[in-house]
């Protein structure tokens, strides 16, 4: 298939499933679908990756049924001189005239029925460590500490599932093999694109750094559609599907640059964040200190530029110890 085609039949299948989809978007893409059978064949595949992971479409996107209804029309006959594939659907009467749904024939009769999958590999990373993994399809993995996924590729589809901590998933474009990451009861699907999944206790926060992914739960029985996200947006899911969408944070990837960034965050916040990069545990002893906030820029390599910090701050008292550092109220 011409790359161009996919890229574009890629580009139309997020559009017009989005919710915001307008009414000229989908006269263009109507437009787009006439052009070429392998317009169709291009769109017809995705739909069917898609529909195979059980998954809802938004907006006003069409299903597999409904496109081959839509190509079906007599509207939608295109004259195709030259090739033999017209003989599979032509009325009398119609010379060398064939249906788009031919195509669509011939790309389901020949294209994967059945499914490989191969046994899963592990990666992890200790607390303090960062790792970078380059997978086969020439995607890459960046782990963050502490963290720790496993990776399972078929024919059909390309799935990680993020059992801890947080990841940076910079997507080759692969049209025929959707990227999945599962955490918890989410499932982010991208195409190709770069985001961060970050798994924390109660909540699962996505941010798109590039292009654009569609965030959906696993496992629900009504099947809730799935949110879409494009690049500077983030995603908070909790436990009970609670989803807010909101511009993505400064600090959401300044752990690939050894960072930890703070913007007015509240004391025990900061100390679980401390404790993913080091061994030696921050622990806050007075409840008051609930809602002492802090914000700024912190290595997240030297524990002591943090410790130094709140050191400096008049209300605090640090006390450390061989294997901890408590931090009361002065």
């Amino acid at each position: 298939m011409n790359r161009q085609i996919a890229d574009e039949a890629a580009d139309w299948f997020i559009d017009i499933n989005a919710p915001e989809v307008t009414a000229a978007q989908k006269r263009a893409f109507d437009g787009w679908l006439r052009q070429s059978p392998e317009h169709v064949q291009a769109y017809m595949e995705l739909l069917a990756i898609w529909e195979e992971g059980a998954y809802p479409l938004r907006g006003d996107g069409e299903s597999i049924d409904a496109v081959v209804a839509s190509a079906r029309k007599s509207e939608n006959i295109v004259d195709f001189p030259g090739s033999d594939v017209a003989a599979l659907d032509r009325p009398q009467g119609q010379g060398r005239a064939w249906r788009f749904v031919a195509v669509t024939a011939l790309l389901f009769c020949g294209s994967g029925l059945w499914m490989w999958r191969a046994a899963a590999t592990h990666y992890s990373t200790a607390i303090g460590e960062k790792r970078l993994i380059n997978l086969s399809d020439g995607s890459s993995v960046e782990l963050n500490t502490h963290s720790r996924i496993s990776v399972n590729f078929n024919e059909h589809e390309r799935v990680v599932v993020l059992t801890a901590g947080e990841a940076l998933f910079r997507v080759a474009k692969d049209n025929t093999r959707p990227f999945v990451v599962d955490v918890d009861h989410t499932r982010v699907r991208a195409i190709g694109t770069q985001f961060d999944v970050y798994k924390q206790a109660g909540v699962t926060t996505v941010t798109v750094l590039e292009g654009r992914v569609a965030v959906a739960p696993l496992g629900m029985p009504s099947r809730p559609s799935p949110v879409f996200l494009s690049a500077g947006e983030q995603l908070s899911v909790t436990p009970v599907l609670e989803k807010q969408v909101q511009p993505a944070r400064a600090n959401a990837t300044a752990w690939t640059q050894d960072r930890l960034i703070f913007d007015t965050t509240p004391l025990p916040e900061v100390a679980r964040e401390f404790n993913r990069y080091n061994t030696r545990q921050m622990q806050v002893d007075d409840a008051s200190l609930q809602d002492f906030l802090i914000s700024g820029s912190f290595s997240s390599t030297d524990a002591a530029s943090l410790v130094r910090f709140l050191r400096s701050q008049d209300e605090l008292l640090v006390h450390e110890t061989s294997d901890a550092i408590h931090v009361s109220r002065r």
